[in-house]
Order: structure tokens, then C-alpha cells, then sequence
């Protein structure tokens, strides 16, 4: 029986190249056995030879035992040592590996095992050796990796068959004269492995009989990487009929032939204790996700997209999504917590389906970031010529219908703006136990800063002309015509200069079309007729970047007779709307401004004037209304950045039934990109009914002035934009002027909401306090908890703190079953800032009280009383409500099934 027969393991080095290039002659590619293990041929030996014993031995030969024939006799003994062949000796001295850890050192030999050599074909005897290059080294397996058991091969059984390719003997080998001829049967592996994986046994030593296994599949180290990367074709074509309406209904007009998908996990333990997951995920129209985790009893660390958490106080805790660093550590009587995301955009990838329209579809972002976007149709590409998009309000319009068989993936970057979607982001918590789990103290810092790089999306221009040259246009008048389109409303300055500049007054000198960017002035204007024709007229107007103007098609209002609509699409532009009745889905008529509807632009809403007009489900009535909407104003500066710090202490102990909880919080704020709402501005009282304009004490931005006579809460005090009032730009202070088209009553007070953009000046950095103690009850059947808060307007947490709220008070007591007694008690106050440019406030309070008395069987009887009111801090108290009720409720059970139920109840409003 040959070696490979009994599945000896032992493996050959390769040979070092001589000065052609070549291996120096006796060496050659080893086949494997039965087994899957490498043996050489048979009556092959390099360097010192080592016993070969069968499996079935009782004890292990001496080193020096010769070796057997075939027919089990010894061969006579040699005198001299087998020798390796030229040049092995070299490489095994040059190429001695270390041992690996865990794995005692081979004994000292005049040869080194060698690294184990991956199979080659087998080439005929008298072929030249194969270069080194050609010869692969297979990696070590790792000294933890168990050995399965290999099957004993029996001394008794017969040999395989000699394969014809491979030769009896090798060409510059030196076996032994005597054994040469015969197999030589294979010993089982023993003794230590080698760093190369290689069995030894030591001169005369007894074999170890666990070493009798295979080795288990190369892993990478103690870490396992399982998951699939599949590739998807498909194939669609139709016969018969038309094929763009199958391949469009079935949304395959766009789709890729070949998709991929790719879900890579990764799991494993360090030696510390510490477990490793991993997860790469990679799939057609989702989101690209990268995680790592780091587990261990003290410790934890997430890196790549984590959903974390900031540890603070109820004040300044949040949780969010993010791409970067998410790490605790527990210290034994301490934790630490720590955040850190560094990004300048975020890149998103958003998925959804056709609505039978060409668009505008809304992605859940808006501030794209320009030529970022990559867009798919079916998991198809679509070019930039197929599609517009508003980057600025995250809009994307296709130039062909998208029905609900097409599924549409937008992958893009958002621009960052003052909130914690993205940015720098670096937040550090250390929070300490102080009387073994009864009570903990802890501290917080957080700091966000963010470079924004505002884009301008208004314009601004200047066009002159005389008086002469208007009318010599051949219009019939004198109109001007501005040459842009999509004018922004109430912020242009039309002046004629003769002598001196006059400043005309809309409506009254001039009228606007700011759709199509026409002024046409009016010829029985006392002021313009006045005007010689050299005179000349000077208007100054914005303009909206047509890019960022875009068209809601289609938008459907249905619903019973209501009055106001607020829209889908904020920024309106009214004019540019049309408006349809449908009955049952057929159309019926378009509607008329002015006649059927009005458009709110302040409110973002349609106003229907006709009841024959407005949706009506009973009639199967709708309407659907197609509108343009245009980008807010930017801040006109070139380079912003925005930060933001945090820092808190809170704390929280347990005393019995008793809870108490604590936090102080400071801010450092730049809020030159907040938009600083104004609710309910005194604006002015009428002392003169000739009075009709008034100024706002800042700059409101368009669309958001609401205006209201004496009373913000009663139906007819809001006043309309455009038929009662006009809103103007008065370039003189820098203000909104709101002007009246009509008279007022005397003793009208006007009150006005809006909002305005903060300068770049004001509120660059302001800070901002707040504090917050929290007390709770629970035990002998009642229930109290407390609340007591005090903020500045200016605080500004990524939290809903983040508000104008000043004061809270918020007080429950409920107990029960007290002599068949119960009482519920609830009491709140609330006071808010009216806006961040004035102490004006308004305060809310609440008391509501009830009394309960049970009977027994399900019988009782309950009394409540309830309060509601509202006040300014103003001089003048016109806003101020109040509201006050009360109720008797009485229960009577007749079974288990069945009561009876009586309440009264009254309820007065001042």
C-alpha cells in the first residue's frame, strides 16, 4: 500500500529558482489523497525522514525503524540519511516560519516544515519543473480552529490505484535502495502542529491520538462573514396590441435588465469578550446601510448609520439618525455617552409610485443639493432632459405621465440648515449613581455647527423709462412692460422723477400684474397725469428664479360644503391658478376668481364665495385646482455659519413614594436663519377714520400676514388680502406697510400675525436659560405629579423646547376611593411670547375639578368644573377669552349589561 493510500499529510516546501528561473529538478505538484490530504509519490523524502506507522500499530515505531515492504518484512536498514534535493535545505533555513501562538515550536531539525502548497496538475516525469510562480501557498489554519476526525485507514486494505500521470519516482529524489520499489504505508498525523499546519512527531515520542483529525475550512480569524449578492435579469416582450401602453401599465416601460442586491453580515468575539456585528445592505430602491457594532459588558460603540441617542435631561435629549459615531463606556459608578456625525449634506433615497400625473411629486427634503440627484424609472435611469426638479422645494416634475405601474427612486443630497438632520455634530453625556440606584446626577454638552451656503432664488432689478416713450410703445396707454415674469407681490417701488421724485402708490397711480410682469398706470391719476412726458418713471421689482417656480397640477378638494381649503403646496402665487368643477369625475366648468373662489395667499388656502361651487360629497362634487407656487426669499448673505451649543445638568432621586427630577440648560445660539413668528401684534387704533395705512414693526415676509379688527378669534374679524387690504414694502423705514381699501370705524384695533426673517446681525448669537423640576407621588390610593418650568424664548434645544414659551405650571392630584369619595384635580398655566422682538405675552390658563361618589353596584354621581382663559400682558385687553363650565353626571346600573346615564351641563364664553 502506497503513502497516498493510508492518507499520509506530510507536504513538501517549494524549491528556490536557480539562475534560468526554473525549480532545480525533484520538485512537483502533489495530488491528493482519498482523504483531501497532499502526500507526495510513493518513496519520496526531502530532508530527514520521519516514521510512518499505520493507523491499526499497537505502539509507535522508534524514529529509526526501517521501513516495511509490501509484504510487511523489513527492508534492510541504510547507513546514511535520505537527502533533499538541491537547494531545499537552503529554502528551509531561509524561509524557517515562527510558531504561532498557542502552538509549541517544531523540535530542532536541519530542515523547517515548510507553508503547505495548493495542488497543480501533475506533469509527466520527464517534464521540466514548473517556475515558483506557479506554486500557491494555502493560508495556515488558525491554531483555534478544532480538527474533525479523519476515517483510519486499515493496514489490510488494499491500495488505491497508482494514477498512470503520476510516477513511481521523482527525479532527483534519493529513496532508499531497498524500499523504494514498494508503497510505504501512511501514518496517522501526530505529535504538535507547526505554524505551517504540518504534524511532527518528535524522535521517539508516543503519538498523540487526538491529533488523528482533519482540519475544519480556513477561517478568517475568529470573525464569520455570511450573506448573498444576487443579480437579477429580466425580460419583457409583447406581441400584439401596443406595447408602450403594456410596458407603461405594468411599469416595465423603464426597468433594468440586470439588478443587484447585496446583504453582507458579519458576526464574531474577540478574546476580551467583545462581539463584532456588521451589516452592509444594498438593495434596488432603498437606502445604502453600513453598520459596525462593538459589544461588551462596559462598553458599546456603533459606527456607520446608527439610531442614536443623546443622554441628557427631558429637556435636551433627543434621538436621530446618523451617520458617524455612537459610544458608551461605563465606568463602574459612571457612564459615558458620546455622539459625533461630521457630514456636509446627507444623502438620501427616497421611493414611491406614479399618481397618473407628470408631477410635481414632493421628496421628503428640501435644499438639494444642485446636480446631485440620480433618478430611475423602473430601476432604468432617466436623464436630466426627461425631468425638472426644484432643488429648493424638493420637487421633481417629469415631462411624461407616471402611472401607478411606474415606480420611481430618487436618490439625492440635502443641503444643511440649521436643524440636526446633518452637520457637525458632537454631543458628550457623563452621568453618575449616586446612592446605589436612588439617585443619579449627570452633565451634558452638545455642540452643532453648520456651514450654510444660502442660494438666491429672488432677484432683483431696476428698469427707467419716460413718460413719452410708455406711450409711444403703441399700447394704447401707458403700460410698462418690466420683462420678467413671476414678480414677488407688494415689494416693488415705482417712482417719477420731472423735478422732483414722486413715489406712486399701487392701485391708485398704477395697477400690477406681477404674473406677467406689466405695470399700466393710470390715466386718471391726479399725480400721474400731473407728470410731464420727459419725465421719468423708475420701477424697482424682484423676481422669482423661474427654476424654482413650479406648477401643482390637478390638486383634488373634496369633502361637504366647507369654505376654505388649505392646499398641499405652500407659497401659492395667486393668478397663476385654474380652477375646475367635476361631477361624478366629469368636468362641468371652470370656476371664476373672484366670483366662485378667492385665493388666500397669506393663509395658503382657497376661499369659496359661491356654495354652488364647493365640493360636495352628497353631489359627487369636487374640484380640482392647478396652481404655481414660488421659493421663499434666502438671506442675502454669501457665507453663514451656523452653531449651536447645549450644555445641561440634570439630575433625578427616589425617596419612598416620592420621585423627584431636576435639569438647568443654557443655549448659545446664531439664529440668523430662524424665522421669528409675530402673533398678534398691536398694529394700531383708529382715531381717524381717514386713517388707512399702518406700519408693522419689521419686515413681514409675503404670504404670511394675517390681519385681523379687534378680535383674532371671531369669524368676521379676519380681514382679506387684496379686496380689504393691501400689503407694501415702505422702503423709507425698511417695514411692511399695510394699507386699507376702505374706511375703518373709529375705535377699530388692528391686529396683525406674520412672520418675519431675522437680520444677519440680529440674533447672530444670543443665549438663552431654562430650568425645570418635576415632583411625583404614588402610594395610599393617590396620585400627584408637578411641574414647574421657566425658559427664555431664546433657548434653543433640538427638542420641542425650542419654542417661544416662557412659564409652565402644570399640577394632577387623583385620589381615590377615599369613603366611597374620589377627586380628580388639574391645573395648568402656560405663558408664551408673543414674538422675539417685545416682552408682549399671552398666558393660558386651565382648571378643570372633579368630584365623584360611588354608591355601590355601579351607581355614582359626579360633579366637574372647568375654566379656560386667555390674556395679554397689553395695555389694551381686547384679546382676552374666557370660558367656564360645569356638569352633573349620575349613573344608575340596572345589570351588568344595561345602565342608565343622565348629565347636565352649562357652559359660558366672554
Amino acid at each position: 500500500m502506497d503513502a497516498a493510500g493510508q492518507g499520509l499529510t506530510k507536504t513538501r516546501a517549494p524549491a528556490p529558482l536557480d539562475d534560468s528561473g526554473a525549480a532545480p529538478p525533484g520538485v512537483e505538484d502533489l495530488k491528493p489523497d482519498e482523504s483531501g490530504s497532499f502526500a507526495p509519490p510513493p518513496g519520496t523524502h526531502y530532508g530527514a525522514p520521519e516514521e510512518l506507522k499505520p493507523d491499526d500499530a499497537p505502539a509507535a515505531q522508534p524514529a529509526t525503524a526501517a521501513p516495511q515492504t509490501a509484504t510487511g518484512t523489513a527492508a534492510p536498514a541504510q547507513e546514511e540519511k535520505p537527502q533533499p534535493p538541491p537547494g531545499a535545505d537552503m529554502l528551509f533555513r531561509a524561509n524557517k516560519p515562527a510558531p504561532m501562538q498557542g502552538i509549541p515550536a517544531p523540535a530542532a531539525t536541519d530542515t523547517a516544515p515548510a507553508p503547505a502548497i495548493e495542488p497543480q496538475p501533475s506533469a509527466p516525469a520527464d517534464a521540466p519543473s514548473a517556475p515558483l510562480n506557479s506554486v500557491r501557498a494555502v493560508s495556515a489554519i488558525p491554531a483555534t480552529t478544532p480538527a474533525a476526525t479523519a476515517p483510519a485507514a486499515s493496514a489490510d486494505a488494499a491500495p488505491p490505484e497508482t494514477p498512470d500521470d503520476i510516477p513511481d519516482t521523482v527525479p532527483g529524489a534519493q529513496p532508499s535502495p531497498a524500499t523504494a520499489p514498494a508503497p510505504v504505508p501512511a501514518a496517522p498525523a501526530t505529535g504538535t502542529e507547526t505554524a505551517t499546519g504540518i504534524p511532527s512527531t518528535p524522535s521517539g515520542s508516543e503519538p498523540d491520538t487526538q491529533s488523528r483529525q482533519t482540519p475544519a475550512p480556513p477561517k478568517i480569524g475568529p470573525i464569520q462573514i455570511t450573506g448573498f449578492t444576487e443579480i437579477i435579469s429580466q425580460n419583457a416582450s409583447v406581441s400584439g396590441g401596443s406595447e408602450y401602453h403594456f410596458l407603461s401599465q405594468n411599469g416595465l416601460l423603464y426597468f433594468d435588465k440586470f439588478r443587484q442586491r447585496t446583504h453582507i453580515n458579519l458576526e464574531g468575539e474577540l478574546d476580551n469578550g467583545t462581539v463584532l456585528t456588521g451589516e452592509f445592505v444594498e438593495m434596488p430602491y432603498l437606502d445604502r446601510v453600513f453598520r459596525l457594532e462593538a459589544a461588551h459588558s462596559r462598553y458599546k460603540a456603533l459606527i456607520g448609520d446608527a439610531s442614536a441617542e443623546f443622554e441628557s435631561g427631558p429637556m435636551t435629549s433627543f434621538r436621530k439618525q446618523i451617520r458617524g459615531l455612537d459610544l458608551y463606556y461605563d465606568l463602574g459608578s459612571a457612564r459615558l455617552d458620546m455622539l459625533f456625525s461630521k457630514q456636509k449634506s446627507r444623502a438620501q433615497s427616497q421611493t414611491f409610485v406614479g399618481r397618473n400625473v407628470r408631477g410635481p411629486y414632493a421628496l421628503r427634503d428640501t435644499g438639494l443639493v444642485e446636480n446631485t440627484e440620480v433618478v430611475r424609472v423602473n430601476g432604468q435611469p432617466v436623464p436630466r432632459s426627461e425631468y425638472t426638479i426644484d432643488y429648493f422645494m424638493g420637487q421633481i416634475t417629469f415631462n411624461r405621465v407616471m402611472d401607478p405601474g411606474d415606480t420611481i427612486e430618487v436618490s439625492y443630497e440635502s443641503e444643511v440648515w440649521l436643524d440636526l438632520r446633518t452637520g457637525n455634530l458632537f454631543g458628550l453625556t457623563l452621568r453618575s449613581d449616586l446612592i446605589q440606584g436612588r439617585a443619579s446626577a449627570g452633565v451634558s454638552f452638545l455642540r452643532e455647527e453648520t456651514d450654510v451656503l444660502p442660494q438666491a432664488k429672488v432677484f432683483s432689478e431696476s428698469i427707467e423709462a419716460s413718460k413719452q416713450d410708455l406711450l409711444d410703445a403703441g399700447t394704447g396707454g401707458y403700460v410698462f412692460y418690466l420683462g420678467q415674469t413671476r414678480l414677488e407681490k407688494n415689494h416693488e417701488l415705482v417712482t417719477a422723477r420731472a423735478t422732483d421724485t414722486v413715489t406712486l402708490r399701487k392701485d391708485t397711480d398704477y395697477f400690477m400684474d406681477y404674473a406677467s410682469g406689466v405695470v399700466t398706470f393710470a390715466t386718471g391719476s391726479a399725480t400721474f397725469a400731473a407728470l410731464p412726458g420727459s419725465a421719468t418713471i423708475t420701477v424697482v421689482f424682484n423676481y422669482y428664479d423661474q427654476s424654482y417656480v413650479q406648477w401643482v397640477q390637478d390638486e383634488e378638494l373634496s369633502g361637504d360644503g366647507e369654505i376654505e381649503y388649505m392646499l398641499s403646496y405652500e407659497r401659492i402665487y395667486g393668478g397663476t391658478e385654474f380652477v375646475a368643477i367635476y361631477v361624478n369625475g366629469t368636468f362641468v366648468r371652470q370656476l371664476i376668481a373672484g366670483v366662485d373662489y378667492e385665493i388666500s395667499e397669506g393663509n395658503n388656502s382657497i376661499v369659496f364665495l359661491d356654495a354652488g361651487a364647493m365640493p360636495s360629497g352628497s353631489f359627487g362634487r369636487t374640484v380640482r385646482i392647478s396652481y404655481e407656487i414660488v421659493p421663499g426669499a434666502e438671506l442675502s448673505v454669501s457665507d453663514v455659519t451656523a452653531a449651536r451649543t447645549v450644555q445641561s445638568v440634570f439630575g433625578e432621586a427616589a425617596f419612598g413614594a416620592w420621585k423627584v427630577s431636576a435639569e438647568a440648560a443654557q443655549s448659545a445660539s446664531d439664529l440668523r436663519l430662524k424665522t421669528v413668528p409675530v402673533v398678534e401684534e398691536i398694529v394700531g387704533f383708529v382715531t381717524d377714520a381717514s386713517q388707512t395705512e399702518f406700519l408693522l414693526r419689521h419686515q413681514a415676509m409675503y404670504n404670511s400676514v394675517e390681519i385681523y379688527f379687534n378680535d383674532v378669534s371671531a369669524p368676521s374679524a379676519r380681514q382679506t388680502s387684496g379686496s380689504d387690504f393691501v400689503v407694501e414694502y415702505d422702503a423709507a423705514t425698511d417695514r411692511t406697510r399695510i394699507r386699507f381699501k376702505r374706511d375703518i370705524p373709529l375705535g377699530t384695533t388692528i391686529i396683525a400675525n406674520y412672520k418675519f426673517q431675522s437680520s444677519a446681525d440680529y440674533l447672530k448669537s444670543r443665549d438663552g436659560k431654562a430650568g425645570r423640576l418635576v415632583a411625583e407621588y404614588d402610594g395610599r390610593g393617590a396620585k400627584f405629579r408637578g411641574e414647574l418650568m421657566k425658559k427664555s424664548p431664546l433657548f434653543s434645544p433640538v427638542t420641542a423646547y425650542n419654542d417661544l414659551e416662557n412659564e409652565r405650571v402644570f399640577a394632577t392630584l387623583s385620589i381615590a376611593d377615599i369613603y366611597n369619595f374620589s377627586l380628580d384635580l388639574d391645573y395648568a398655566r402656560q405663558t408664551h411670547y408673543q414674538d422675539l422682538a417685545s416682552s408682549a405675552k399671552t398666558e393660558f390658563d386651565k382648571l378643570k375639578t372633579r368630584i365623584g361618589y360611588s354608591f355601590g353596584d355601579g351607581h355614582s354621581l359626579a360633579y366637574t368644573m372647568e375654566t379656560h382663559s386667555r390674556q395679554d400682558n397689553l395695555a389694551a385687553r381686547l384679546t382676552d377669552t374666557s370660558l367656564s363650565g360645569q356638569s352633573v353626571d349620575a349613573v344608575y346600573r340596572v345589570n351588568e349589561t344595561m345602565y342608565a346615564k343622565a348629565s347636565y351641563e352649562t357652559r359660558d364664553i366672554e
